[in-house]
């Protein structure tokens, strides 16, 4: 599958094709101010589970010219994730500049199958891109773990009990994800998280087969915990996976979460056109 796509990190709507179509926070199309033509290699032509894999990103413009106008975002110039088809398999990971819009990263998937890879960047005037590529990993292949919602909101990760909450959680409705992060044997709140790429944490949801897309960066990056506040919109009802990540002691905390997400009719009536 060789699926690329260009948009905004924070909303998307479905185009009449199937193919994600993503818009900016105001409306106007992504595609309409700057057209970015990823070319993804692997190193290896055919990436096989359990091997090493240098991947290669340039980005190109539609007339294939370079684009070296990127601007660091939460201390990096490019964030990539990599999820499996199932969302069983999450990572966070940040590609090696080298020069003209040229980036490489090493990856090793653990099972074959499919993978998505998803490159979110800012550009110059301050405009979030992403760009995202489905890839056929070769190897034994685990059976598809469908996703479960959480009936417990509360998970223990490295000695700490991470909960998650929600103030109203509704397709199309601003909704604040709160995590509240505890030790895990004295249930004393923990208040000297250290700064992660420059922020208290990140979020990044994923709805079921890896669809919709969101990047959230926190309220109020500055806080030590702990209590996290990530403030976004979700576009669409179902299934999505949430993975939070926060830093203590030098320590990196994912902490997965599966969520429902409402449908709202009153929402589905109010978008039924476009956006404004």
């Amino acid at each position: 599958m060789n699926e690329t796509h260009n948009h905004n990190i924070h909303r998307s709507t479905q185009s009449h094709d199937g193919i994600g179509q993503y818009e900016h926070l105001h409306g106007h199309h992504l595609e309409d101010q700057i057209n970015v033509k990823p070319i993804w290699s692997f190193q290896n032509e055919q990436p096989i589970a359990g091997r090493t894999e240098r991947l290669f990103i340039q980005l190109n413009d539609e007339a294939g010219n370079r684009i070296d106008t990127l601007q660091v975002s939460h201390e990096k110039l490019l964030h990539m994730i990599v999820v499996s088809k199932d969302l069983s398999y999450f990572d966070h990971v940040h590609p090696e500049y080298e020069g003209h819009g040229r980036f490489h990263v090493d990856i090793q998937f653990p099972d074959g199958g499919e993978y998505k890879l998803i490159a979110d960047f800012v550009m110059e005037d301050s405009v979030p891109v992403l760009t995202s590529k489905w890839v056929v990993v070769k190897g034994e292949v685990n059976t598809e773990k469908p996703l479960k919602v959480d009936t417990e909101l509360t998970k223990v990760v490295n000695d700490k009990l991470i909960s998650l909450s929600f103030d109203k959680l509704k397709q199309g409705h601003e909704v604040t994800l709160t995590f509240t992060i505890l030790d895990s044997n004295t249930k004393q709140p923990i208040i000297d998280l250290q700064p992660y790429l420059g922020a208290i944490g990140h979020v990044v949801a994923l709805s079921e087969g890896a669809q919709h897309y969101l990047h959230i960066h926190p309220i109020n990056e500055t806080t030590n915990g702990p209590e996290a506040k990530f403030k976004t919109t979700f576009p669409a009802s179902g299934l999505y996976k949430v993975w939070g990540q926060f830093l203590h002691h030098g320590i990196l905390l994912t902490v997965p979460f599966t969520i429902q997400v409402p449908h709202s009719q009153q929402h589905h009536e109010e978008t039924s056109g476009e956006l404004h």
